[in-house]
């Protein structure tokens, strides 16, 4: 009753806050128009298509580096049909909770006793897409200062706040890191042995210990995310294009990591109507975009997630793993992650 509750709860607010867009900017007059054009730009179309599946081809290769430390029987291409797969729970109500969910299970299904290994990959996997993510934004957001002095209060507002919040999130990540490596649990023992030593922390600091070991492999994956996000985010821009809009590129790379943020909070459907309205703000702020084209653009980019998400949903149709029919492989899925 809670699960349906919550799923809801996020209907309406998804619901509430696209009737707030569509209301502003008439769906039949103004939006419809915008869409049509998808079809006239297929180019852009083609261009925004291509670069969500790089984007999930890209991001397979980055947790199959830091997965193959903790699993060294997965191969890239189980790891690369997960990633597919779990596109399709990235857009549905359940987000990116259903997205790891699902990565965790297909993969155990054929390391049954490496649970917590493949949980601490995925905590890896997030945690360089997270540290990645502030140099790109620092990036993007130093350039924008120097391209747009006009602007700099505007944008300062924006970068100062989401950066400062990037920076404190890194630097608790590098706190987490080096609370884990071998020197510090083995100096920590002295003082806590009695937590230290708990079955728990032990299994946790076994399951790390491969980021410690392969720690080139770590930094190539961070590096890695760095075209995870420029794929993920162009693939906006190609929307943005396709609807008929003229934009530059750096405007929308300055605005999607926060857009990405926001769409990721669980309160809404796949994001649906938040995302639309921070992009619509944001861009409106950054290039004057017309609110009605910045909508369009931005409901043009999570079609092509959908696309790949629909396309995530036959391979897990079509696809038997360890011997087990497809509706067999839906009734082993937990109550939370069944449609």
């Amino acid at each position: 009753m809670s699960r349906f509750l919550s799923i809801l709860l996020r209907f309406l607010i998804s619901a509430g806050l696209l009737a707030l867009v569509f209301r502003d900017h008439s769906l039949n007059d103004q939006m419809l128009p915008h869409l049509r054009s998808l079809g006239q730009e297929w180019q852009w179309s083609l261009a925004g298509l291509g670069s969500v599946g790089l984007s999930i081809l890209v991001h397979a290769w980055r947790w199959w580096i830091v997965l193959r430390q903790q699993v060294p029987g997965a191969s890239f291409g189980l790891t690369f049909r997960a990633t597919l797969v779990s596109s399709l729970f990235n857009i549905t109500s359940l987000g990116p909770i259903g997205t790891d969910t699902y990565r965790v299970l297909a993969i155990r299904r054929h390391f049954p006793r490496q649970g917590m290994a493949i949980g601490a990959s995925i905590v890896i996997d997030h945690l360089t897409g997270l540290v990645s993510m502030a140099f790109v934004y620092l990036g993007v957001g130093l350039a924008a200062l120097k391209q747009w002095p006009g602007q700099a209060e505007e944008v300062r507002g924006l970068l100062s706040g989401f950066s400062t919040f990037l920076l404190v999130s890194s630097v608790g990540i590098a706190l987490s890191v080096v609370s884990l490596s071998p020197a510090a649990m083995k100096w920590g023992r002295q003082y806590f042995p009695r937590l230290l030593n708990h079955p728990f922390m032990l299994k946790t600091e076994e399951s790390f210990l491969p980021m410690w070991t392969a720690w080139r492999s770590s930094l190539f994956a961070t590096f890695i995310s760095v075209f995870v996000f420029f794929f993920t985010f162009f693939a906006f821009y190609c929307g943005v294009r396709g609807v008929g809009g003229q934009a530059h590129l750096l405007p929308v790379m300055i605005a999607m990591p926060v857009v990405d943020m926001a769409a990721a909070l669980p309160i809404s459907i796949s994001g649906l109507g938040v995302r639309e309205k921070t992009f619509q703000t944001l861009m409106s702020a950054f290039s004057g975009m017309p609110a009605s084209t910045a909508v369009a653009g931005s409901l043009a980019g999570w079609m092509f997630n959908v696309f790949w998400g629909l396309i995530g949903g036959v391979v897990f149709i079509l696809t038997k793993p360890a011997g087990k029919t497809a509706r067999e492989e839906m009734e082993s899925l937990p109550a939370s992650l069944k449609p």
